[in-house]
């Protein structure tokens, strides 16, 4: 029988009837661990057909561009392609909507630069199975998984905070959670709930590196020196412990080299947006987002950053959420 969905194979068969799997493949499932992994690595993630011109000035989307245009199958493995052909029979059978996810999230990994289609459509697939189930825990922390990493927090906190109710007791996952805060500006929520999980699990490594980044962000520099002293004697391996160390100092090296600057820090210099981008560019949080300025008149300016936030999206990506 199939491996994946357990379906007896016909005669001669290659592949299953039911899911799609080729015979004889071994099958190891895809968990939303090994997704969130692939992704890390995988360039075009969800926006990626948005945001990868020239510059954000670049031209705009193809007129009558929407989510379908981003969204359309590409051709793919056999296995999905049967997949594909069984969801369109049956559109709301969680177990082929589930194979096919995690047949989508394989396509991904094997391919150094998958195209941006495939994560549209896992994207899609995902949110189906929220239609027929939406208590999917899987689902759900996939989508909030592929949210961070494509610094969408706002939707990342959403999905986060979905999952959470229904396994409030997965660490793991709430350390992210408290990451997401922190990205998003919300130092205090970010701190309580990584004291939650010190309650429960003091010595955890990833909860103290998130105080420490936590409070470095907020410019408190001892206490930050302290969680990361505390963080680094719990690493649970010396390889980890350098790799956190390093980017703590870089994260230390940046808050101490540029300051937090206010209006009346803009340089006054005999062009106005020139005074104005140096100001933006050694802002410590701005800076790193910062792309350019453009004069629209002589009191009015056009400022481009990147990585801009989900309420920046525009509505073709944002429905895809």
């Amino acid at each position: 029988s199939c491996p994946k969905c357990s379906t007896a194979y016909a005669a001669n068969a290659r592949f299953c009837e039911n899911c799609g799997w080729k015979r004889g493949r071994v099958y190891v499932k895809f968990t939303p661990l090994r997704i969130i992994l692939t992704l890390l690595v995988a360039i075009p993630l969800w926006y990626a057909g948005y945001t990868a011109q020239d510059n954000l000035a670049g031209p705009k989307p193809i007129a009558g561009a929407s989510e379908n245009h981003f969204a359309r199958s590409i051709a793919a493995s056999e296995g999905v392609e049967k997949l594909r052909a069984s969801l369109k029979a049956h559109p709301d059978n969680i177990e082929i909507l589930h194979a096919l996810a995690d047949s989508l999230g394989e396509e991904l990994m094997a391919q150094e630069k998958p195209p941006q289609e495939l994560v549209f459509e896992l994207i899609d697939v995902l949110n189906q199975i929220l239609k027929v189930d939406p208590k999917d825990g899987q689902a759900i922390l996939t989508l909030a998984n592929i949210s961070y990493n494509s610094q969408a927090f706002d939707k990342a906190r959403e999905f986060f905070e979905r999952y959470l109710e229904l396994n409030p007791s997965d660490l793991r996952v709430k350390n992210v959670y408290a990451s997401t805060l922190t990205f998003l500006g919300e130092y205090s929520l970010a701190q309580e709930t990584l004291f939650q999980i010190k309650q429960q699990d003091p010595k955890n490594f990833l909860t103290l590196a998130n105080l420490s980044i936590n409070s470095l962000q907020q410019g408190e520099l001892s206490q930050a020196n302290q969680w990361k002293d505390e963080a680094i004697s719990n690493a649970p391996t010396d390889a980890e412990a350098k790799r956190y160390e390093t980017f703590f100092n870089s994260l230390l090296e940046s808050h101490e080299s540029s300051k937090v600057a206010t209006s009346s820090d803009i340089p006054h210099t005999s062009s106005q947006s020139d005074g104005l981008e140096e100001f933006l560019r050694s802002h410590p949080i701005a800076g790193p987002k910062f792309e350019r300025i453009d004069r629209e008149s002589k009191a009015k300016f056009k400022i481009y950053f990147h990585d801009f936030p989900m309420s920046g999206m525009p509505k073709f990506v944002k429905d895809k959420f």
